[in-house]
């Protein structure tokens, strides 16, 4: 380099450069190349390839007064470097060696076209695995393509170190024309390199067609790939790579890799099939929901007016009381100047033990006949059962009357005057209601009994009144919820099959027919409603807008489908409508959260070139799925209940949610035995008095505080329960979606297509592996939580594939802009709850159909979905988690966190779980073990396959164990399977991820066979992937710029395998979007 820099220094201007003050036309573009050093993006951006675009060449305007002024300035920064330059070089004592690059230039208009990645000057030939690539219509066109070798320092001072000109070699599309001519070949073509700094020095050139967009069915197409690229879909991603194949090849041998990311056509269609058979579940929720309310409303006696209450089936009761007639208690005569007594009046329901106040006040004592002038008046509607209610009391209903309007209990409190209004008895008298059916004025002397002896001691007269002849006979029915939301996403009922009533939407899935049991839902059945109205009410609202919110949604992503609305959007990062790509930084938009986003297939097809022949390597395809995590971010990870519950918050994703609604139900079983205890106890109080009574009185404190427990345990189970459905909706959607994209991309791979695995996928299932990288802390744990609970539901699921006729069943969903998928249809098969059973048809093509799909899955032969998640921490937070550390707030407070977050700034709130890592590790460990055992039967418990996963899963306990994932993908792959790769938002870690497999794919194919590939080697080759290929660009589709979400201090905690080039880091400002006001990366 210091060589370059005094030639350059010596010599400013190469013989075809032309004068700033001359001929625009012959301006140069190797002085503008040093002067404005466009390649100083090289360093400073982390995407060369995706700028090449904008790079272009800026000819300074002929006779600018300005100019002058520049030339010092530049000259004298230009001197500066140099000085800079050489001191650092001369410090570094040739540790690190120079980096030469090659660009290529079209020299007619001075666009820069394309660069190769770096490369170390420490071999005398140096390959360049990032090809060059001429623009359409090359060949057609005269044209002239200069190609510039460069160099730069790699002294570890030099960061921004620039790149200087070391020669060039120039092509013309007449030359290159005949080497082009055979399409699948590879050409040689050795130029000499010009330059006034190096002798003897050559490029040598292999060209190949660009296999950019393959065909349909070609080596990187799937049948989730769309036709056209026009309108919903944006265009793939596409990165090729040429390395050098193992001896004994011959030495003009390439082999070309091309790595490819394009959307999925059905993850729209699945998303739009399982919304709308969603909002027809919860659309029985809403009837039934409402229902309950009606009858909750029946059940008690507050109306506006009789005419509502009578609809409601109640009776119209006005009755008073004149005074109270007590010649006595006991011996001591009663002073009717010096008592007064308070009444308290209470109807005990016929349905119910339990008793309402219905009010009360002050009366008179007399000593003789009562008065007819009443001092007292009441009003209320009591509810009128009938022999169809099963929840009257069964010694009520042995009475066999058609209606039942249950009794009146009075409460007397006498009281002296004399002795300061001090209580000196309490007498009660009960009174049935039902002799005064459609009766006026009808006089009932109720007799008052003395609590203390237990004797009567005078009587009370009531004038009652009661009007049901315009009451509704009919008991309020409540709508069946059979098929609801909850049953239909496969939540078990918990709470209804324990009698307490009424039921709220849930299918009775596990009834239990034991006698106690049945005993046990008896009493709690005589004890009244478990739902308060005022409960209701909400829950009635929350349901409606779910229902509302699904319809909505199913309606618009038909629509998008079937063309009926589509605008496009500015930028892909923008989008926040349906469409089948959805940005990771629209995961706060309700809209969109049935939908999985940022699905790519990510695939990497291999080819072998040579002069003599160009040909498909055996095994030469990788295909992977990436994705963001699966789980209901627009929901959050908040308090559900928005308070305390009998089990504390219930915070978190699905698998802690479902937990603590398992413990809720719990503990409402256990509040119910509290509250049965506590009636028994109070019956046994009344029994040991001579009562027969057979309600509990509405003053007693501790009965009314263990029946309040039970009915905010059982409201708070139902807010959960409701939750956890809505929760397993979304992400069922989102990961259903994602499933059979990696399902239908196996069936592309014609490798697979050949071998024995289609039988396998009939027989046994098609192997699914979801790779996590996520950590246990945080919201991230939520995620966790939400992706583990949606894996396992697609256990439930069947695929079938079915020929098309022209048109899916009713109801089908169309797949838009597919070649081969047409429809998608959705529908459950058999069972609730917990035991359901998914289909899911899809509608192909019928020629593809009998061409290519294997005749074993073919005439309605259903696969099973075997799903597995593995999941590995490996950033900052999980490694703190490990370390036993609470880091997250100081990593808050220092924006160390892996991402910015797109909705809200709680994302490390929460205490770390490493144990859930274990957990599912060895659950996914068990289930592939299954699927191993079955497809290839061993003696061994673990089987052989598997020995190297478990022993790495063993070992990951408090430690980031990459190998967990890298084992778990190669079973996968071994036993035919699909893999799955996500993190938060599928963009950052994922890539890292993906990069690192597809370069361990590669290194197979370099070296002899049972040699393996250095580490350092595979590293340096997904580095390359990482900073030339698919995935930066997919950050910028995500977020608007093409950076990793990393900052330097992230990195260092990172295994090694996953580790980014530094200059692709965003950084600690995320790429100082901060400071223009676009805020953080995901912002």
């Amino acid at each position: 380099v210091e060589t370059v820099m005094k030639h350059w220094k010596q010599q400013p201007k190469r013989d075809n450069v032309a004068n700033f003050e001359g001929d625009s036309a012959t301006a140069s573009t190797s002085e503008k190349q040093e002067d404005d050093n466009p390649f100083g993006f090289l360093s400073e951006s982390p995407n060369p390839v995706h700028q090449v675009l904008e790079a272009r060449k800026k000819i300074p305007v002929p006779g600018n007064p300005l100019n002058a002024l520049k030339r010092v300035a530049k000259s004298t920064t230009d001197s500066l470097e140099r000085g800079m330059t050489g001191l650092a070089i001369r410090a570094d004592q040739g540790r690190h060696p120079d980096v030469y690059t090659v660009a290529a230039y079209l020299v007619q208009t001075g666009e820069l076209i394309g660069i190769t990645e770096p490369q170390p000057a420490d071999v005398q030939v140096m390959r360049f695995g990032v090809p060059l690539t001429l623009p359409p219509g090359f060949k057609q066109h005269q044209g002239t393509i200069e190609l510039r070798l460069y160099v730069k320092s790699g002294a570890g001072l030099l960061q921004k170190a620039k790149y200087y000109l070391v020669g060039h070699s120039s092509l013309t599309s007449a030359n290159l024309a005949p080497l082009l001519s055979t399409a699948g070949d590879v050409s040689f073509l050795k130029i000499p390199l010009e330059s006034g700094l190096v002798q003897n020095a050559g490029l040598e050139l292999g060209l190949l067609p660009d296999p950019k967009i393959p065909g349909l069915g070609a080596r990187g197409w799937s049948l989730t790939s769309p036709r056209s690229y026009l309108e919903l879909y944006r265009p793939p991603l596409d990165q090729s790579y040429v390395y050098k194949l193992r001896s004994p090849n011959p030495p003009t041998s390439l082999l070309l890799a091309t790595e490819r990311a394009i959307e999925s056509t059905v993850v729209l269609p699945i998303s739009a099939a399982v919304t709308k058979f969603l909002s027809g579940a919860a659309k029985v929720s809403v009837q039934h929901a409402q229902s309950v309310m009606a009858a909750i409303k029946a059940n008690g006696i507050a109306f506006a007016t009789e005419e509502e209450a009578m609809e409601h089936g109640h009776a119209s009761c006005n009755f008073g009381v004149s005074s109270l007639v007590c010649a006595s208690l006991g011996e001591q005569p009663l002073d009717p100047f010096s008592t007064r007594v308070t009444l308290s009046f209470f109807w005990q329901r016929p349905d119910s033990i339990f008793e309402i106040e219905i009010g009360g006040g002050e009366v008179a004592v007399t000593n003789l006949e009562a008065t007819q002038t009443r001092t007292l008046s009441l009003h209320f509607y009591p509810k009128v059962c009938t022999t169809i209610n099963s929840r009257i009391h069964p010694v009520v209903s042995q009475a066999e009357k058609p209606f039942y309007m249950g009794s009146i209990r009075i409460f007397a409190s006498v009281l002296s005057t004399v002795q300061g209004g001090m209580p000196i008895a309490t007498l009660e008298g009960v009174t049935s209601l039902d002799p005064t059916w459609n009766r006026k004025n009808f006089i009932v002397p109720v007799p008052m009994v003395d609590r203390a002896t237990n004797e009567t001691v005078g009587s009370i007269s009531i004038d009652i009144s009661t009007n049901a002849a315009q009451t509704n006979m009919k008991e309020m029915p409540i709508e069946a919820p059979i098929d609801g939301l909850v049953s239909m996403v496969g939540l078990d009922t918990l709470a209804e099959d324990m009698g307490c009533y009424p039921f709220l939407d849930g299918d009775a899935t596990n009834v239990n027919n034991d006698p106690g049991h049945q005993r046990r839902k008896q009493q709690l059945g005589t004890m009244g409603d478990f739902i308060s109205y005022s409960y209701l009410t909400v829950h009635v609202k929350r349901v409606m807008g779910v229902s509302m919110a699904l319809d909505e949604k199913q309606t618009q992503y038909h629509q998008v489908l079937t063309g009926q609305s589509f605008q496009q959007d500015p930028a892909s990062h923008q989008i926040r409508t349906p469409r089948p790509f959805r940005p990771s930084s629209s995961r706060g938009e309700a809209l969109l959260s049935a939908i999985g986003f940022n699905v790519h297939v990510q695939s990497l097809s291999l080819s072998e070139h040579s002069k003599e022949s160009s040909k498909q390597i055996k095994g030469d395809m990788f295909y992977n799925v990436t994705c963001g995590a699966p789980a209901d971010h627009t929901a959050g990870f908040g308090n559900v209940l928005g308070g305390p519950s009998p089990v504390g918050n219930i915070t978190g994703g699905l698998r802690r949610l479902e937990t603590k609604r398992a413990d809720l139900a719990r503990a409402l079983a256990d509040a119910q035995s509290a509250l049965i205890k506590g009636v028994v106890s109070e019956f046994a109080e009344l029994r040991k008095r001579n009562s027969s009574a057979r309600h509990v009185s509405a003053r007693n404190v501790e009965v009314t505080r263990l029946r309040t427990v039970v009915i905010q345990t059982m409201q708070a189970l139902h807010t959960v329960t409701w939750a956890c459905a809505v929760r397993r909706g979304n992400v069922f959607s989102q990961v259903l979606g994602i499933a059979l994209t990696s399902y239908l991309t196996s069936l592309s791979d014609l490798n697979k297509l050949s071998s024995k695995w289609p039988e396998a996928w009939a027989r046994h299932g098609y192997l699914l592996t979801f790779e996590g990288l996520l950590s246990a802390a945080g919201k991230e744990l939520g995620m966790i939580e939400d992706a583990s609970v949606a894996i396992s539901m697609l256990k439930a699921v069947t695929i079938v594939l079915v020929a098309d006729q022209g048109g899916g069943p009713r109801g089908s969903i169309p797949v838009a802009q597919s070649p081969y998928v047409k429809w998608v249809n959705f529908q459950v098969t058999t069972g609730k709850g917990s035991r359901i059973q998914y289909r899911v048809d899809i509608g192909i093509d019928s020629n593809y159909y009998t061409q290519r799909i294997p005749a074993v899955l073919q005439h309605g032969v259903s696969v099973n979905l075997v799903a597995n998640l593995y999941q590995m921490g490996v950033d900052i937070r999980q490694w703190g988690a490990n370390a036993g550390m609470r880091v997250t707030k100081s990593l808050n407070q220092q924006n160390l966190h892996n991402e910015v977050d797109d909705d809200d700034g709680a994302d490390d709130q929460g205490i770390p779980d490493n144990d859930v890592l274990i957990s599912l590790n060895i659950e996914a460990l068990r289930k592939m073990n299954e699927y191993a055992q079955e497809v290839s039967p061993d003696p061994s418990t673990v089987h052989p396959s598997l020995n190297q996963l478990q022993g790495s899963i063993m070992a990951s306990s408090g430690k980031m164990t990459h190998a967990v994932l890298d084992y778990a993908s190669a079973v996968t792959e071994e036993f035919g399977g699909g893999s799955v790769i996500f993190c938060k938002s599928g963009k950052d870690r994922t890539a890292m991820q993906v990069t690192y497999k597809m370069a361990k794919f590669v290194s197979t194919y370099l070296n002899e066979p049972g040699t393996p590939t250095p580490t350092e080697q595979i590293l340096s080759d997904a580095a390359v992937m990482r900073l030339y290929g698919t995935r930066l660009p997919i950050c910028e589709k995500n977020v608007g710029q093409n950076k990793y979400a990393f900052n330097s201090l992230q990195v260092q905690f990172m295994p090694e395998e996953l580790k980014p080039p530094p200059n692709t880091l965003a950084g600690f400002l995320k790429g100082g979007a901060v400071f223009s006001g676009g805020g953080g990366i995901e912002s």
